[in-house]
């Protein structure tokens, strides 16, 4: 699963023009990713699975447009900070002892429902 998120996020990088992904103008592709891409989902990837994005030129757009998305007022405002307790949320996906059709998704490595 890291190559196929690291693949990703070199073609975003590739792609992106910062300091969003359109380059100035902050738009739908980057509210959309960011939840995802940005602040603590990467630190529970890394706490449960030791997942790192590279610090190279490959994914230096990304890691500019992470920059740019994290001082945002509105993305402050609205990020979870509590690193503790998203960590306990994914626990369950990260051990593979989930109970609902997304943990089987995961544990099957297919996509989800």
């Amino acid at each position: 699963a890291a190559d196929v998120i690291l693949s990703a996020l070199r073609d975003f990088s590739c792609h992106c023009r910062e300091p969003y992904f359109f380059g100035d103008e902050f738009t739908l592709v980057d509210i959309a990713l960011a939840p995802w891409a940005v602040g603590i989902r990467m630190d529970v990837l890394r706490h449960y699975r030791n997942f790192e994005i590279p610090m190279n030129e490959e994914y230096e757009r990304y890691h500019a447009w992470a920059k740019a998305i994290s001082q945002r007022p509105s993305f402050k405002a609205t990020a979870c900070t509590d690193l503790p307790a998203m960590i306990g949320i994914y626990r369950r996906y990260a051990e593979g002892t989930a109970l609902s059709k997304v943990g089987d998704a995961v544990r099957g490595g297919s996509a989800m429902p």
